[in-house]
């Protein structure tokens, strides 16, 4: 038979019982309320909704255009008046004197020769010639043969037309023969290295049709 003390503790028991659990109610709401007031998450929902602006792509700079290459032309008079000029004839072969160059007469063993021409008006009226590479010729003789001519593998084909004025000379850029003998078969093979050891050579120039009035001696050690 329960006593009244017994009984009186079961009840005391059941009241801490109950008051623990209205503390763990009441601590729950605190807590859901604060959460609810603090709304952590309201701030990761306004980044979504508006994003900050991403940074504009710094444009690149424009490639500077490389200039374009200038074609290289060898054998060409310095100086002239283009074909436009003031319409002046064409010159006949009477009034053109073309002159053969060379930097030295006599090469020491493996030296180039470096070959050039002069070209003179030598009437009194001013007349047009093309002088450009598709009119030039070189050729460098040993007595009645021909060793080397430049047209047997032209190189920078270009048409020139150029005023000569009258009594003005005018001179072109060297040219460089290494010394070998030129044919067409041999354009893009190795030559052969002409005879040498004080054997002399003549250089002659055409030039437009007009051949020069003289040759260059050329004497290669």
């Amino acid at each position: 038979m329960t006593t009244d003390r017994e009984r009186r503790r079961r009840q005391a028991v059941a009241r801490r019982r109950r008051t623990l659990a209205m503390l763990l109610v009441l601590v729950v709401a605190a807590l859901v309320v604060v959460a609810l007031m603090l709304r952590p998450w309201q701030g990761a929902a306004d980044a979504a909704a508006d994003p900050a602006p991403s940074a504009s792509p710094t444009p690149s700079a424009s490639p500077t255009p490389s200039p374009s290459p200038t074609a290289t032309q060898q054998y060409t008079p310095i100086g002239g008046i283009p074909e436009d000029g003031d319409g002046s004839a064409a010159c006949t072969p009477d009034q053109v004197l073309v002159t053969p160059i060379t930097d030295a007469v006599t090469y020491a063993a493996g030296q180039p020769v470096e070959m050039s021409f002069q070209i003179q008006n030598v009437s009194g009226d001013p007349c047009r010639l093309n002088v450009g590479t598709t009119q030039q010729s070189y050729q460098v003789r040993t007595g009645d043969q021909v060793v080397f001519r430049s047209s047997d593998c032209p190189v920078d084909q270009v048409d020139q037309i150029v005023e000569l004025a009258p009594g003005v000379p005018q001179r072109t850029i060297p040219v460089v023969w290494d010394r070998t003998a030129s044919s067409p078969e041999t354009c893009a093979s190795p030559r052969d290295q002409v005879v040498a050891g004080g054997a002399s050579y003549h250089l002659s120039i055409t030039v437009s049709g007009v051949q020069s009035a003289s040759e260059q001696q050329i004497i290669l050690s």
